[in-house]
């Protein structure tokens, strides 16, 4: 999707302000049909970067949080519910 606005050097777009608030595989997808060479690279915004130049580079800066962060557990929750019960058994045999 290309339009007037965007940024152009020759015939090769150098800006695709039309994937700004797509999810990031989307917008990778739009560059990589735009820029076949292209090289995407996904930063969180505000990351620091490299200052060379490099032609076929593309950044996606990304700031949003797409799923509710949670902690994570290596255990499933049947287990850790099963710990907890033999935990409580425990407890009642009055084991050191």
């Amino acid at each position: 999707m290309s339009s007037v606005a965007d940024a152009t050097v020759g015939e090769k777009k150098t800006s695709w302000p039309e994937v700004v608030g797509l999810p990031v595989e989307e917008a990778k997808k739009i560059t990589l049909k735009d820029m076949p060479d292209a090289d995407v690279v996904v930063l969180s915004a505000g990351s620091p970067v490299t200052l060379d130049w490099r032609s076929n580079r593309v950044r996606v800066f990304v700031d949003t949080v797409s799923q509710t962060p949670t902690v994570d557990c290596p255990l499933p929750s049947c287990w850790i519910d099963a710990v907890a019960l033999f935990m409580h058994h425990l407890d009642f045999l009055d084991c050191p």
